[in-house]
């Protein structure tokens, strides 16, 4: 019976494979002007969610200094260590992320300079709040 059943479902999954053919199949996005102004968009908002972050970092700092109860110490230190851990994971994504953007940017055909020149000031964005997150300059930059 188990055999059956086996050969029934490799039957029905070669039929769906027969009909949908390569439809069916994962498909790279494709290299579009119109891909790009979406990536482009999306690495802007996660640029300004990493602003938000570092300056949410920045006025934890201020008030630990201003702070005068072993409480008040102990709880914004807890705070700003998973702040600062958010911190670094969310700019070393974004590192990446701007540089495959600044890749497909170039790759356009016909070439788009306005989109290149966006996706590089992407980088040199990205390139800032890395220094500010205390990552350095990231190691993929266009001219490398």
């Amino acid at each position: 019976m188990p055999s059956r059943l086996v050969l029934r479902v490799a039957v029905v999954c070669g039929a769906v494979d027969i009909v949908l053919g390569p439809s069916a199949h994962a498909q790279a996005p494709p290299n579009s002007v119109r891909f790009v102004k979406l990536l482009l968009m999306k690495e802007s908002k996660q640029i300004k969610a990493d602003t938000t972050l570092l300056n949410m970092r920045e006025r934890d700092i201020a008030k630990l200094d201003a702070a005068t109860r072993r409480s008040q110490v102990n709880s914004l230190t807890k705070s700003l260590n998973k702040l600062h851990s958010q911190i670094l994971h969310s700019t070393t994504q974004l590192q990446v992320f701007s540089t495959q953007v600044f890749t497909d940017a170039k790759g356009l055909s016909p070439a788009n300079p306005g989109l290149v020149n966006q996706a590089f000031a992407g980088i040199l964005s990205v390139q800032t709040l890395s220094l500010r997150a205390g990552l350095g300059i990231a190691p993929a930059t266009p001219g490398q």
